[in-house]
C-alpha cells in the first residue's frame, strides 16, 4: 500500500531510487492509481504554500500539504454527495410529474357531480353547451360527460332552475325533480319543487312534463304555458285574463267624442236601430281603431267606413 506522504515525495523527487520504483510500480498498475497519482500532482503543483512550509520543517510541511488533501477530498466528496442528492431530487420530482400526469390521462373524474348553489343565482355550463341558471340554495346533480352508452341526458334538480337546453333529438335532456320530469322538446324552461308539488312553467319552445314512474301520465307544454304535480295529479296553471280597461259611456258621448277628437262624420245606417242612451264599456285612451273594435266587441256596434273622415255606424246580428 503506497501512502499519500510518499506519492507527494515522489512527485517532489526527495525519494530513493527503490522508492521510486514502488510508487511508479503502483502508477502503473491501474488507471485509477494513475488518477489518483495526477489529482496528487495537480494538488502539488497549484500549491503556493509548499515552498514555506518546507523552510520550516519538512515533516511539518508534508504533515500540513496531507491535512490540505485530505480537506480537499472531503469537500470533494461534500459535492459528490450534493451531486447525488440533486439527481434523487430531480428523479422524485420527475416520479410526481408522471403520476400526476397518469392520473390526468388515465384516471377520469366521476362520472356525475353535485353542486349547490350559494349565490342569488349560479351558472353551470354543462358539457353538452346546455346552461342551467340554479337558484340559490338549491342543489343539481349533473354529468361531466356524455358516454356512449347514454340513452338520455339526465340531471336531477332540488329546488328551483331555469334550463337553456342545447336540444339533441337523438339524445333528449331529461330533468328529475321530485317524482316527476321534464324533457325538452328544443326549449327553455323553468322548474321547481316545494316539498312534492313540482311546477314546471315552459319559456321557450316545447317540453314533455311527466312522472318519473309513470311516463304516460304527461302532458306537453308550449311557450308560455305552465303546470303543476301535486304526488299524484298532474294539471295545467290557467293565468287569469287581465281585466280589460276602459268605463261605461253612453253611445251618443263616445260619437260626440270620436267627432271632436278625430274630426270624423258619422251617420246612421238606415236598417241601425242605435239607442243613444244606451252604455258601451270602452276605453277612450286608446287609438282610433281601437275604440271602434271596442265597441264592436262590447256593444255589438259596427262602423264602416264611407269616405276619409266618415263612417257609417249600424248594429251588428246579435252574437
Amino acid at each position: 500500500m503506497i501512502e499519500t506522504k510518499d506519492i507527494l515525495k515522489f512527485i517532489n523527487g526527495t525519494l530513493s531510487d527503490k522508492e521510486k520504483a514502488k510508487v511508479q510500480l503502483w502508477i502503473d498498475s491501474s488507471e485509477s492509481n494513475r488518477e489518483e497519482y495526477m489529482f496528487y500532482k495537480s494538488m502539488l503543483d497549484t500549491s503556493e504554500e509548499l515552498n514555506d512550509i518546507q523552510l520550516v520543517d519538512e515533516n511539518q510541511g508534508w504533515d500540513e500539504l496531507e491535512n490540505m488533501i485530505e480537506n480537499s477530498e472531503k469537500e470533494s466528496r461534500v459535492v459528490s454527495f450534493q451531486s447525488r442528492l440533486l439527481r434523487i431530487t430531480a428523479v422524485a420530482a420527475l416520479f410526481v410529474l408522471l403520476f400526476y400526469a397518469y392520473n390526468w390521462i388515465f384516471i377520469k373524474e366521476p362520472l356525475y357531480k353535485e353542486i349547490t348553489s350559494t349565490h342569488v343565482q349560479d351558472t353551470i355550463i354543462l358539457v353538452d353547451g346546455t346552461k342551467v341558471y340554479l337558484d340559490t340554495a338549491s342543489k343539481l346533480k349533473y354529468y361531466t360527460r356524455v358516454e356512449n352508452d347514454f340513452e338520455m341526458r339526465e340531471v336531477e334538480l332540488t329546488g328551483s332552475a331555469v334550463f337553456e337546453v342545447e336540444h339533441n333529438k337523438d339524445l333528449p335532456f331529461v330533468v328529475k325533480i321530485g317524482d316527476t320530469g321534464v324533457k325538452d322538446l328544443g326549449t327553455i324552461f323553468k322548474t321547481e319543487i316545494d316539498g312534492k308539488k313540482v311546477a314546471v312553467e315552459n319559456i321557450q319552445g316545447l317540453i314533455k312534463f311527466f312522472e318519473w314512474e309513470n311516463e304516460d301520465n304527461s302532458m306537453i307544454l308550449k311557450e308560455g304555458e305552465k303546470a303543476v304535480y301535486d304526488g299524484g295529479k298532474m294539471s295545467r296553471v290557467e293565468e287569469p285574463k287581465p281585466k280589460p280597461k276602459g268605463e261605461m259611456h253612453r253611445v251618443e258621448d263616445v260619437i260626440e267624442y270620436l267627432f271632436h277628437k278625430y274630426e270624423i262624420q258619422t251617420n246612421t245606417a238606415p236598417y241601425a236601430d242605435i239607442k243613444m242612451n244606451d252604455s258601451v264599456f270602452v276605453d277612450l285612451n286608446q287609438p282610433l281603431d281601437s275604440i271602434i273594435h271596442q265597441l264592436e266587441s262590447t256593444a255589438n256596434i259596427k262602423y264602416r267606413k264611407t269616405c276619409k273622415n266618415c263612417y257609417e255606424i249600424g248594429v251588428l246580428k246579435a252574437k
